[in-house]
């Protein structure tokens, strides 16, 4: 009863955050439970809003370990579980990695040792986080995986955590590449060579499968689409870096790919500051 009630909370706060995050992706998103039913999940949840204090009277603690605030929506979502857990009674707090996987395993323990009931982890490195997930599990803690799995290195599968919240990272990038395609076959019918820019974070696992997932689209619907340079893109600064070398190294460059708003938000304002308009429907972004 206690852990289906830490799992309703956790489960709770992170299907507060499911407009975001399809507002953001434009993706299939969903959130499941190694051993709770749909049903049991409900009712749960239905009981944790009665019920958000522990047996000894404390007031149930959960943690979000998040990769950074760099990212737009990561700052939206952490508002949105912030805003459900006032109105749960539950004490919520984000701690930030700063994009560091052993910054984010310090925070991690660090909610361990403040005796954390619930603790939702952004897995943006699948294999990094095993060991202090089994030990926080071996404690009793509720876990949520949040953006991909948590795989356990020994064995290649997932460790035997409650809750799971994925978005199909893959399909995200798929869906980008197809509505590139898309345009560019409305927009230039009839061009030999449509050249593009993108932007994307390398290092992580997730960014990677989107990336996967546009090149696919891409050689499946418009293969005139070139990808003529990537570039770094997470934060705005590395879509104002791009929009300043691109569009002197570029002058054909038709439109921009990226895995996340943020950076792109970032290009978008060097467009604009170089003097194109932002609305201009022959530059695609």
């Amino acid at each position: 009863m206690k852990n289906t009630l830490k799992k309703a909370i956790c489960c709770a706060l992170t299907i507060a955050v499911v407009g975001s995050l399809v507002a953001c992706s434009s993706s299939s998103t969903s959130t499941s439970s190694t051993d709770t039913t749909e049903e049991e999940t409900t009712e749960a949840t239905d009981e944790a809003e009665e019920t958000t204090e522990t047996s000894d009277g404390t007031t149930w603690k959960v943690g979000f370990a998040l990769e950074s605030m760099d990212v737009a929506v990561w700052n939206t979502m952490s508002e949105g579980m912030a805003a459900k857990a006032e109105e749960l009674g539950v004490d919520y707090t984000c701690m930030t990695a700063n994009n560091d996987v052993a910054t984010q395993i310090s925070n991690i323990e660090n909610m361990i040792t403040q005796g954390y009931n619930a603790i939702i982890i952004h897995s943006f490195d699948r294999e990094a986080f095993a060991d202090v997930v089994n030990e926080a599990l071996a404690q009793g803690i509720v876990i949520c995986a949040y953006d991909d799995e948590i795989i356990d290195a020994a064995t290649g599968e997932p460790c035997e955590y409650q809750l799971t919240f994925l978005c199909d990272n893959y399909e995200i990038g798929y869906r980008v590449g197809k509505m590139a395609c898309e345009w560019a076959l409305e927009t230039y019918p009839d061009e030999e060579e449509i050249q593009m820019g993108l932007l994307w974070h390398h290092e992580f696992e997730y960014q990677q499968d989107r990336v996967e997932g546009m090149y696919d689209a891409i050689a499946e619907f418009d293969p005139r689409i070139t990808v003529v340079d990537e570039q770094e893109g997470l934060v705005v600064e590395d879509g104002v870096a791009a929009a300043e070398a691109w569009l002197q190294a570029y002058p054909d460059l038709k439109g921009v790919l990226a895995t996340n708003d943020t950076c792109l938000l970032g290009f978008a304002e060097a467009w604009v500051a170089a003097g194109n308009d932002i609305l201009d429907e022959s530059f695609g972004m």
